[in-house]
């Protein structure tokens, strides 16, 4: 899942980089957004199985608290500014 997130990132740092040429202001507001949009899914799939890693015991629990405030800081209005409805991870915090 990671993978094809990196490369994405890699492609538009490397677009954004003034040693490939500029961009004019259009496509450089396009391309800050995908590598802003990529940042925010490459954490979110790290929130995800870090996530994973602490339901099969692979992961101190002592860091279960902040992940799940990770995973509602990820989804807070990103995607969903509708969902009023809470995950019980996040109940319990």
């Amino acid at each position: 899942m990671r993978t094809p997130l990196a490369t994405t990132k890699w492609y538009t740092e490397m677009l954004l980089s003034p040693n490939f040429g500029e961009l004019n202001p259009k496509q450089k507001e396009y391309v800050q957004t995908m590598n802003e949009v990529t940042n925010d899914m490459i954490e979110l799939v790290n929130t995800l199985l870090n996530i994973s890693r602490l339901e099969i015991g692979k992961l101190p629990s002592t860091w279960s608290r902040q992940m799940c405030r990770n995973f509602q800081t990820a989804f807070e209005g990103a995607h969903f500014p509708d969902q009023q409805e809470e995950h019980e991870c996040f109940k319990r915090i």
